[in-house]
């Protein structure tokens, strides 16, 4: 957490001009807001719908809960960056929101009635984020290694530095697909890499085989993960389903290219 506060308002100003119009905002007296939250939450039981909304969340309704975290943060060395902000990260949820309202609000609506055990995609990512870099490590390894030059020519020929870039941009897509069940993502992030590695010269199984490396590598980093038991068949469909996706999208695209150049 920042040390801070961000109000009611600056949220609804912030939100109404991502809309690129700016909407005045109608303020209401405490009591009266209770009285409202309290009789749709009294309707909504009736019909078995209840609201998100409660009556005893009114107190807070004008608090200004300010936070001094820099006791936290300089205990753990750590302080949140400044694009991670809500007033930075507001824009991103509104322009999602805007792209694609209906999956965006059965995306949300379906988190606020799971729970912790009940999101694989979540749990997931969170072990993917754990092991990335031994797995980038050892990526970056197995392509330089002089024993396959074969097998990667055109990736032996980039800079280690280069390398490992675009090994941490593919995993980052990859626990992205999982974490918001979004495979959309992927098949655009194909695409562009098709295009990119076409134009290096690149052949098709020379990146088929990079990302197999990589797909491989998670399902068999995350096989004996602690609290993942149950969850191998998602891990294994997920990782191969994504696979299956880029590989078909580069395979196109390839062929595309391909064509117009002859």
């Amino acid at each position: 957490s920042p040390s801070g506060c961000v109000s009611h308002n600056e949220l609804y100003a912030a939100t109404t001009q991502c809309y690129d119009r700016s909407c005045k905002a109608v303020h209401f007296p405490i009591w009266l807001a209770t009285v409202g939250v309290a009789a749709k939450r009294f309707l909504g039981l009736l019909i078995g719908k209840p609201p998100f909304e409660r009556p005893w969340m009114m107190r807070y309704i004008d608090k200004s809960m300010q936070i001094d975290a820099s006791f936290t943060h300089k205990l753990l060395g750590w302080s949140l960056k400044p694009r991670f902000h809500v007033m930075r990260r507001l824009l991103f949820l509104v322009e999602n929101m805007k792209r694609d309202p209906m999956a965006w609000e059965s995306k949300n609506l379906a988190m606020t009635k799971r729970t912790h055990v009940e999101r694989p995609g979540l749990k997931i990512y969170s072990a993917m984020m754990e092991v990335r870099e031994e797995i980038i490590r050892g990526y970056v390894a197995y392509l330089t290694a002089p024993e396959n030059w074969n097998l990667f020519p055109s990736y032996q020929r980039l800079e280690p530095h280069e390398l490992q870039m675009r090994a941490e941009f593919l995993y980052q897509m990859l626990e992205a697909s999982i974490r918001l069940g979004d495979r959309q993502s992927i098949l655009s992030y194909a695409n562009y890499l098709a295009r990119q590695r076409f134009m290096e010269g690149f052949s098709q199984e020379e990146v088929f085989g990079a990302l197999e490396y990589v797909a491989h590598g998670i399902t068999d980093a995350l096989k004996h993960y602690p609290g993942l038991e149950d969850l191998q068949d998602t891990i294994y469909n997920e990782i191969t389903i994504a696979l299956q996706l880029i590989q078909d999208e580069i395979e196109d695209t390839y062929d595309i290219l391909a064509a117009r150049e002859s």
